[in-house]
């Protein structure tokens, strides 16, 4: 097997899972444990048009926090939604193409995804949306974006590859990117709502429009 040459770092939500069911599921988790008049709409419109939360979950999350639900119940909202997810009862899909273009990547780039979802139970998951064999490495409970510098500097260490080799692809700055630009890295930002977040070396609306430029990148000599 050929050294590690390149880091391909990936975020899980909204940038290879696509699809808003998964944190319509958080919302009716939670509903099932406490009233929030209105909090649909409040969902609905962020999907729709991007809001002051750094993303979709912290929104929800957001005004379960206003309306008093306690913390331990946002949290266990949060993993029956995301076991249902695992389980095959919530809709979801990997970003388009995003399959094909792992099995056309060179001999040596490794490619890890890294997530503040947990992974326990996520097989049946990836190997729903095609992502099964495909992924070097999972690391989910990453505690992004505190424990992002830790989790990349352990991968670059694993794998022995460089900073200046690494890029990451996420859909929240401070959460995804902030770091491996920090490091030096080269920095991929999926900006559904066009909101100018951040400081990437890539921007675009989703994963899959951007999988040319991913390809173009780990290709280089």
């Amino acid at each position: 097997m050929p050294a590690p040459t390149r880091l391909v770092v990936l975020d899980l939500d909204g940038t290879v899972l696509v699809g808003d069911e998964p944190v319509r599921a958080y919302l009716a988790a939670l509903l099932r444990r406490a009233p929030l008049p209105g909090a649909e709409a409040v969902l609905e419109s962020y999907l729709a048009r991007g809001g002051s939360e750094p993303d979709a979950y912290a929104a929800v999350a957001r005004i379960a926090e206003r309306a008093g639900v306690p913390a331990a119940d946002r949290q266990a909202a949060y993993a029956e939604s995301r076991a249902a997810l695992h389980a095959g009862a919530v809709a979801a899909h990997a970003a388009e193409g995003l399959a094909a273009a792992l099995d056309r990547r060179p001999a040596g780039v490794v490619v890890a995804l890294v997530t503040n979802a947990p992974v326990e139970g996520a097989a049946p998951l990836l190997e729903r949306v095609g992502l099964a064999g495909r992924l070097d490495r999972v690391v989910g409970d990453a505690g992004k974006p505190a424990g992002m510098p830790e989790v990349l500097q352990g991968l670059l260490a694993e794998t022995g590859v460089g900073a200046e080799r690494l890029l990451a692809a996420g859909d929240v700055w401070a959460n995804d990117l902030a770091a491996a630009a920090a490091l030096g890295g080269t920095t991929v930002l999926i900006d559904r709502h066009g909101h100018a977040e951040g400081a990437p070396d890539l921007r675009g609306p989703s994963l899959a429009a951007l999988l040319p430029a991913l390809e173009e990148w780990w290709t280089r000599p």
